[in-house]
């Protein structure tokens, strides 16, 4: 009699432990979505990493990519697939490159709806993500005030005072949050778990990731940039994150910002004198040597800075994914 009893119990908890289980499959957060704008995004797991490159790797530029850390990333985030694309700042900010650029400037890259963003300073970028929020029904996560413009174009901005808000909306990364989402757990050079083979010429490896200097240097300035998926993608599903366009990350520059970086979710936040200074970026561009593509690779451009070689993608809280907006 005890036997069929006990019998009885263990089932009961088995289904039990297999309810629960599915309840929590079904509240795990997606693997992918898009958004309103159709921007398309890829869930990044929470985990940990080293920040910054090992002594011997090459191409290593030390002064700004020591020491090297651990850094744990204490919760998953969506970020974009690609860079944004032209169609899409269309959509979300209401400009297009005719209204943020000279009437004389001929000699861009291509422009086309599919392409990627290029010539917004990093202040435009954050106007970018709080419209994107607000159309949402979110709450932005920058504050900008203080606006002043650029001395031509409709909607180009040369300086502004930021402040974080912290909303529920979308943002830039965080430059650890984009180093942790390229690297996608490896520990080379390249996203693909290989290393440079040069740092200055031709390399094989990072041809199959993106497009930089080597590849694209007998291409006229019209062909040089390319529709963003046209190489490989890292394991976890991200593309050009090597090459393309140089992105804009959330954070202030510092060089030595790492020797002072908290483990848990480091960003060095934009201090009262970034209206007048640099903001990180990452990534490398069409015209990068390789050393400057690595996963470690990081350096300043000043906030208002605007060029053709200059794009960024955004990443979103969790809860975006189920249009959790303002309550």
């Amino acid at each position: 009699m005890n036997y069929f009893r006990n019998l009885i119990l263990t089932a009961a908890i088995l289904t039990i432990v297999a309810c629960s289980t599915a309840r929590a499959e079904d509240a795990a957060p997606p693997k992918e979505f898009t958004n309103s704008a159709g921007i398309e995004f890829r869930l990044i797991p929470a985990g940990e990493f080293m920040m910054g490159s090992p002594e011997d790797e090459l191409g290593r530029l030390a002064k700004n990519e020591t020491p090297r850390h651990k850094v744990r990333i204490t919760k998953p985030f969506y970020i974009g697939v690609y860079e944004i694309k032209q169609g899409q700042w269309t959509k979300v900010a209401g400009t297009t490159f005719a209204d943020l650029t000279s009437e004389k400037w001929k000699n861009r890259p291509p422009v086309g709806d599919d392409l990627p963003m290029y010539w917004m300073s990093w202040f435009d970028a954050l106007v970018f993500c709080n419209k994107l929020s607000e159309k949402e029904g979110r709450k932005p996560y920058y504050k900008l005030t203080n606006i002043a413009m650029e001395n031509y174009g409709n909607g180009a901005i040369d300086k502004a005072d930021v402040e974080i808000l912290g909303g529920n909306g979308y943002r830039l990364p965080s430059e650890a949050q984009w180093e942790y989402a390229c690297r996608a757990g490896t520990t080379t050079a390249l996203s693909s778990g290989k290393n440079l083979t040069s740092d200055k010429e031709a390399c094989p490896n990072l041809d199959e990731l993106g497009w930089y200097a080597a590849n694209t240097k007998d291409l006229p300035k019209n062909k040089s940039l390319h529709k963003g998926g046209s190489k490989k993608p890292n394991a976890w599903g991200l593309y050009d994150m090597h090459g393309g366009l140089l992105e804009w990350c959330g954070d202030e520059f510092e060089a030595d910002f790492y020797e002072r970086s908290p483990v848990d979710d480091p960003y060095n936040t934009p201090s009262d004198k970034i209206r007048d200074t640099a903001a990180t970026v990452r990534g490398g561009c069409f015209f990068s040597p390789p050393s400057d593509c690595r996963s470690a690779w990081r350096r300043q451009n000043h906030t208002c800075g605007r060029y053709t070689h200059m794009g960024f993608r955004v990443v979103a809280p969790v809860d975006i994914a189920e249009g959790e907006g303002d309550e």
